[in-house]
């Protein structure tokens, strides 16, 4: 089954937040502050 967070979600606004999630981690954010928001 496809995820419902990823790059190719078929619902743009999870779409969005995946890409946001992305661009966290990449800046080293920590998972928790992440999930908090």
């Amino acid at each position: 089954r496809p995820l419902l967070y990823s790059a190719n979600a078929k619902d743009p606004q999870k779409r969005i937040i995946y890409h946001r999630v992305v661009e966290m981690l990449k800046e080293g954010t920590a998972i928790s502050k992440i999930a908090k928001e």
